[in-house]
């Protein structure tokens, strides 16, 4: 069986095997012989499946079929399989073109031509042999691959950016302001609550300033390629992209006095601050900021300084006072002496004779040219904004407090306590992080993420803009934005999230008109079809039931010891499914009460993801983080020959995986790529919620050109895309009516209402 001739390899020094060395070598051949006769048939299970389903969507070739029984070269089948399966995608696959460069940058993958593990990326698709074309006379109708004939316009974002910025909410005249959320400029008509958008941008919008002369908006992003654009606030129209300096984001821009030079500081390494002639797109000078973050730059606008060339940086433990002279860009250190310590400084504003810096420790430092006088004790918390007219001073601050201060004597005039409101759902927790004032009117943005406008003559407040915000106990953390469901027969809609409250939406009132704070954070939620309840899943494995119209509390089930990750009511309004990450479907007989489980479903392998009812409420389609796709019946019985449900309804399409569903999928995409897809109530349309933030219209089914061998798509159908969020889309859900598509957004905590027109 084995032997070690001078043409072999010898086990030690030439020597022949021992007996019990020969037994061992036999017994590790047995075993692989055995693993690839498996792997040999899981081959033969697939490659037959495949052909199936090429022949039912009437994309089958025969040439690409291969003969496992008798290959070429007189190999063993599994050598030519392989043999064969290299040669022909060496024939057949064409080369990365530079649409598919530009599709694959969403994805932030490499271009390259795919190598030999790109390309067996995601080999073993568990959900292929779940799949099934439906029964004659079903035929595919070609006009499914074209683009729909409807696509999205953005009218509405309910959101704003207040993590990690600071002073980017400003007035743009009497009753408009201007706000980033997401990757979107936002300009807010407080009159009408209309909106308008600079959608210039391809990530989050992390700084804005505004030249209030020249009605001129600077917006920075983060991410790999960050970009400053430049645009009119009235028209929304773009003036300037200045790219290629900074590097992983821009944290803070600022125009000069005369608006023909804009400032701006990356996240660099260094910190680095750029000045450019941003008319012209010329980069006038470049510095090194420091080791030790930058938080705001802005021009000096006190008498003694030129405020086109003269700039000061605020930061972690440094102040520094920065000069432009032509090319050349120096700074001087700001002199604390004995009247202040070394801290991280936020933010920096000026009256006419001082600069002023907030503080850590809720201190306004106070600068006669660089050099400090006085030190303010203004808060009891991080000063995070400050705003001056010349006469006066506002600073907002951690405590949630907005002091109003006499330019000259620093003497306090006026506080408004932002934590007092009870118009907002989360009262309490809401520290500032933006102001501006214009004609004794102010304008504030808190953590929260809401607007509010205050007149200082009344002292009135007026929250005119909610939107939802992290997790305000960790202030590291940003949160996620996952639950969405729209109310049927209404123009109503509903979230939740990780700011642990539960909202209801009005879509054409373009507003939050009812919530209510949940005991913890939120996961999904869903509402039955009467309209009458809301069920909502959290991240401690329950689901609790509200009254829709109160949003008071029916009843709490505790399902599991994980995260419940879908809940849906069942179309005949008797059952409702729960879905949880221990890989369990636990059903619940919704027209008792006390919701008595009457199914449990186990089988898969991982988390669950989504979950869909049939029209008749007796079976669910449910996949899973490893993409399966499995069935149930409504008593938990796993439906083991999916096949027989090939000519099945379903009442929901929310499974990203399935045969009407197989042509969503992006080129170079994994299977994690598509978090949500939603079937339109007409059931002519499908929407997607990509990672790349795109949101896509498909007409349904989805289908494609078929699949090859492999389980590739051959030919992808053409879509409707929109472009808003700046992170994941985790969520996409159509009004009732199909006149709106709706969106969540997961880090940018943003919600997109689209209107549906023609295209």
């Amino acid at each position: 069986f084995f032997s070690c001739s001078s043409h072999g390899r010898s086990s030690t020094m030439g020597q022949t095997l021992t007996a019990e060395q020969q037994k061992e070598v036999e017994e590790q051949l047995s075993k692989q012989a055995d693993v690839v006769k498996k792997l040999y048939g899981v081959i033969e299970q697939q490659s037959r499946l495949l052909a199936e389903m090429s022949q039912e969507t009437g994309a089958y070739n025969e040439d690409d079929e291969i003969d496992l029984e008798h290959d070429c070269s007189g190999g063993s089948e599994i050598d030519g399989l392989v043999r064969r399966a290299g040669r022909d995608r060496k024939e057949r696959e064409p080369a990365v073109d530079e649409a598919d460069k530009e599709e694959a940058k969403k994805f932030e993958v490499s271009t390259e031509e795919p190598d030999e593990e790109a390309r067996n990326f995601m080999s073993v698709k568990p959900w292929l042999g779940a799949m099934a074309a439906p029964s004659p006379p079903w035929k595919k109708d070609p006009a499914c691959d074209e683009k729909p004939d409807v696509k999205l316009e953005l009218e509405y974002v309910h959101g704003y950016r207040a993590r990690g910025c600071r002073n980017n909410i400003y007035w743009v005249s009497e009753n408009t302001i201007v706000y980033p959320a997401a990757a979107v400029g936002v300009v807010l008509n407080l009159d009408n609550n209309t909106q308008k958008f600079f959608l210039g941008h391809d990530d989050d919008i992390i700084c804005l300033d505004f030249h209030k002369k020249s009605k001129v908006v600077a917006t920075g992003q983060s991410g790999k390629r960050p970009e400053i654009c430049v645009w009119d606030a009235e028209s929304c129209q773009g003036l300037a992209v200045l790219r290629g300096f900074h590097q992983r984001g821009v944290v803070s821009v600022a125009f000069s006095a005369d608006g023909n030079t804009l400032a701006s500081v990356g996240l660099d390494n260094n910190h680095s601050i750029a000045v450019y002639d941003w008319k012209n797109k010329v980069c006038l000078a470049t510095a090194k900021g420091s080791t030790k973050r930058i938080l705001e730059i802005s021009f000096n606008l006190t008498k003694t300084a030129d405020p086109n060339n003269d700039m000061v940086s605020v930061g972690q433990k440094h102040i520094y006072f920065w000069s432009l002279a032509g090319r050349s860009f120096k700074y001087k250190k700001g002199l604390l002496g004995k009247v202040g310590r070394r801290q991280e400084f936020t933010t920096v504003a000026f009256t006419a004779d001082y600069t002023l810096v907030g503080c850590m420790d809720g201190s306004i430092y106070i600068f006669k040219e660089r050099k400090l006088q006085s030190a303010l004790p203004a808060h009891t918390g991080m000063v995070q904004c400050m705003q001056s007219d010349g006469t006066t001073i506002f600073s907002g601050a951690k405590d949630g407090k907005l002091h109003m201060w006499d330019a000259l004597s620093f003497k306090k005039t006026a506080t408004w306590d932002m934590n007092k409101q009870k118009e907002l759902p989360t009262p309490a927790r809401n520290r500032l992080r933006a102001v501006d004032i214009q004609n004794g009117k102010l304008i504030v943005g808190t953590i929260c993420s809401e607007i509010s406008t205050i007149d200082i003559q009344r002292g009135n407040i007026d929250v005119v803009h909610i939107g939802h915000h992290g997790d305000w106990r960790d202030p590291r953390a940003y949160g996620e934005l996952w639950g969405l469901y729209p109310i049927p027969g209404q123009s109503k809609f509903v979230t939740c999230g990780d700011d642990s409250t539960l909202r209801i939406w009005d879509v054409q009132e373009r507003k939050m008109v009812r919530s209510r704070d949940l005991l913890c954070q939120a996961t999904c939620c869903a509402v039955s079809p009467d309209g009458k309840f809301i069920a909502v899943g959290d991240k401690q494995g329950a689901f609790t039931v509200y009254d829709a119209m109160y949003l008071d509390e029916e009843i709490m089930v505790t399902v599991s010891r994980e995260r419940v990750t879908c809940v849906k009511f069942s179309p005949d309004n008797k059952y409702l499914a729960v879905a949880s990450a221990d890989s369990k479907i636990k059903i619940f007989d919704s027209t008792e009460e006390s919701y008595p489980r009457v199914g449990y479903c186990k089988g898969h392998s991982s988390t669950i993801t989504h979950l869909d009812w049939c029209q008749h409420s007796k079976f669910i389609q449910t996949t899973s983080a490893a993409a399966e796709l499995l069935f149930y019946e409504a008593n938990g019985e796993q439906v083991t020959k999916s096949h027989s449900l090939k000519d099945v309804e379903w009442a929901t399409q929310e499974c990203v995986l399935g045969w009407n569903v197989q042509g969503i999928w992006p080129k170079y995409a994994d299977a994690t790529d598509v978090n949500m897809v939603n079937l339109s109530n007409s059931r002519k349309y499908l929407a997607s919620a990509e990672d790349s933030g795109c949101v896509k219209l498909f007409n349904f089914p989805c289908i494609g050109s078929g699949l090859d061998r492999r389980g590739k798509l051959r030919g992808r159908p053409d879509s409707q895309r929109a472009y808003g969020h700046s992170e994941h889309v985790t969520n996409v859900n159509w009004l009732s009516d199909d006149s709106y598509v709706l969106s969540t957004g997961g880090a940018d905590l943003c919600i997109m209402q689209w209107k549906v027109v023609k295209a």
